[in-house]
């Protein structure tokens, strides 16, 4: 069997192998053989040129890749120690015996010991964790137990007490305790990361949210006013007993309806009103009626709505409403009340006035009468004496008194009757006012007797002019009852 380059040949060249050739083609033969084997020799140095210059290549690109790889390595083996340091929780690197190859600075805060303190050493102769009921996920495996047989677990309410180091060099003594939570993750070499935050911050703020929580179910199931809590579509989630007992609605029966279906239908527009403002982050009071009826009117509720929020975001609805329908129904009783007691007191005030009016009259009567002459309607002898007594004590006054009384009066009130002789008295007051000044007084002291006050007169020549022109006006005849008369008045100063 022929080499398949020279089978090539040979086949290129119509040769046979078993007869042999004549010196031409045995010629031709050899001369494509010789140049064979001189490009085969060509290829060759070609070949081993490039094998030197790929493996002088391939040298450097290795070392420049190894010095990048330790590079990279480095700096992520850095940015790794980096985030171990500052991580927030504790971690230890531990192995199956519980020796401590790695702790981050929170480990070293939590547990007491500095890095230098604890590496190397075994950490169960710092510590020990103790599980809580129904805390651990691997419920019947330890933690010394998941560490040597390889398995995870993870508590989330466990109890690391620091224990008395069992070695004589060992710089602290601390027994203290407090809660944790922790993972435990073990890792393919046979190691594990132990993680453990202390959760004392937590358990006391959950704490506080139950005792906070049952501080506002107390004041909630306690409240005489109803409270619903409703989602953002308006939807029950759930009340108060005092609304249960107002509403007579049990909550399993109530609980994911809409609130628009305890109120009448054409007070929903008030409400979804109202609950618009509240989705706003605004409080909201309105009234409602509701579907229940005290003496045969509708409910009448007085709802405030406040929103529930998460942050600054609105998620729900608080509703306090109170059944105000006795207070409506009372208030329009005393309103009616009070309309017909301001009716009662206006008619009232209106007899009062009438009668207070009625009494001044006849009070201005009474009075008029204590300071009149009856019959001839001048002033009378009690109303003269006081004015003459106050014009008497009076400083610097200045003033005439006369007195008057008509000759023969007496014959014709004998002769022609008191009728005639009370007509004539009439008629002579009235010629006596028209001689003097308003302000001047006249009275009458009785029988045909009267008497003049002149106010402000300075001398007794002036006095004398006024009763002179008195007694000329008596002068002119006196009508009285269609008859005549003529009185001579004899006065005096």
């Amino acid at each position: 069997m022929y080499h398949r380059l020279l089978a090539r040949q040979l086949k290129k060249l119509s040769l046979d192998s078993d007869s042999p050739p004549d010196a031409a083609s045995w010629q031709k033969f050899l001369e494509s053989v010789q140049q064979s084997y001189q490009a085969a020799d060509q290829d060759r140095a070609l070949l081993e040129r490039s094998l030197a210059i790929s493996s002088t290549e391939m040298e450097a690109l290795y070392t420049d890749l190894r010095t990048n790889s330790e590079a990279a390595i480095a700096q992520e083996k850095q940015k790794l120690e980096d985030i171990i340091s500052v991580l927030g929780e504790g971690l230890c690197w531990l192995d199956q015996d519980g020796q401590v190859l790695l702790i981050n600075q929170h480990a070293e805060e939590l547990l007491g010991y500095r890095q230098e303190e604890i590496l190397g050493q075994v950490i169960f102769n710092y510590m020990r964790i103790h599980e809580h009921r129904n805390s651990h996920i691997q419920a019947n495996l330890s933690f010394e137990e998941c560490l040597k047989g390889a398995r995870s677990c993870r508590s989330f309410d466990a109890t690391l007490t620091l224990n008395v180091p069992k070695t004589e060099n060992a710089p602290k003594t601390d027994t203290r305790s407090f809660p944790i939570s922790y993972t435990l993750s073990p890792m393919a070499d046979g190691k594990a990361v132990f993680v453990f935050r202390d959760i004392s911050e937590r358990q006391a703020i959950e704490k506080e949210l139950k005792a906070s929580d049952a501080r506002f179910k107390t004041v909630v199931e306690g409240a005489v006013d109803g409270i619903l809590h409703l989602d953002l579509d308006g939807r029950c989630l759930y009340f108060n007993p005092a609304f249960a007992k107002a509403s007579q609605i049990r909550l399993e029966d109530y609980v994911g309806r809409h609130f628009l279906d305890l109120i009448v239908p054409e007070d929903r527009e008030i409400a979804t009103e109202g609950f618009r403002q509240v989705l706003k982050g605004k409080k909201s009071k309105f009234e409602l009626r509701s579907h229940r009826k005290v003496a045969g009117q509708h409910g009448i509720l007085d709802v405030i709505a406040t929103p529930q929020r998460e942050g600054r975001q609105v998620v729900g609805f608080f509703v306090i409403m109170r059944d105000i329908t006795e207070r409506k129904l009372l208030e329009a009783a005393l309103y009616e009340a009070q309309q017909e007691l301001e009716a009662r007191v206006i008619s009232r005030t209106q007899e009062l006035q009438e009668a207070k009016q009625h009494l001044e009259s006849i009070n201005q009567q009474l009075q008029y009468e204590v300071d009149h002459d009856p019959l001839t309607a001048v002033r009378n002898r009690s109303y003269f004496m006081r004015v003459l007594d106050k014009a008497l004590e009076a400083k610097n006054a200045q003033g005439t008194v006369i007195f008057l009384d008509f000759d023969r009066f007496k014959l014709i009130n004998d002769s022609l009757g008191h009728g005639v002789g009370d007509a004539l008295l009439i008629a002579i007051s009235q010629r006596l006012l028209s001689c003097v000044r308003p302000d001047d007084v006249v009275a009458r002291l009785g029988g045909d007797e009267f008497t003049l006050l002149l106010k402000d007169l300075p001398n007794l020549e002036q006095s004398i002019q006024v009763a002179e022109r008195i007694q000329r006006a008596f002068y002119i005849l006196l009508r009285s009852k269609g008859m005549r008369f003529v009185l001579a008045p004899a006065w005096a100063l």
